[in-house]
């Protein structure tokens, strides 16, 4: 699936990486109604370190942190942002 693809409305997951110390520990899951909101969750709630090895998964598409910062500033984005630069 491809960015110009990707469904704000349709449900989409978020998993992170949490580090501990120099090493990952487990992953994080949080689920979102809408794809829109995921974006808005990664790009303006989580702390940067998060950023690594993060995930948001949509019915048949991931996208990697660039890929999500990419929805958010595009101009297709149907919620009010709060620009935060991409890491």
């Amino acid at each position: 699936m491809s960015m110009e693809t990707f469904d704000f409305s349709a449900p989409a997951d978020v998993y992170t990486m949490v580090r501990r110390g120099s090493k990952r520990g487990p992953a994080k899951y949080r689920r979102f109604e809408r794809g829109s909101e995921a974006l808005k969750y990664v790009v303006e709630a989580l702390p940067h370190a998060d950023h690594t090895g993060l995930s948001v998964e949509t019915d048949g598409g991931r996208y990697d942190a660039a890929a999500v910062f990419s929805l958010y500033a595009g101009p297709d984005y149907p919620l009010k942002r709060c620009m935060v630069e991409a890491p």
